[in-house]
């Protein structure tokens, strides 16, 4: 986050206010679902991929968050 300009601010933004555009894919290693949610904050658009325990998980762990289209 630090080296992409990506403050926590936006990510909670994303978390909060985002939509999800890609199906959610399983990860083999862990067993988590892994989505994405995107959404543009100050101009720009944000992904952040999250880390769920099921498809209907009502919470989860941050894995990334980047610019989308850089």
């Amino acid at each position: 986050m630090k080296q992409r300009y990506i403050l926590s601010l936006h990510v909670l933004e994303v978390l909060r206010h985002g939509v999800i555009r890609l199906e959610p894919e399983p990860d083999l290693k862990t067993g988590h679902t892994l989505c994405r949610m995107e959404r543009v904050v100050e101009g720009r658009k944000l992904g952040v991929v999250l880390a769920l325990e099921g498809t209907s998980a009502g919470s989860g762990l941050v894995v990334t968050a980047l610019v989308i289209g850089d």
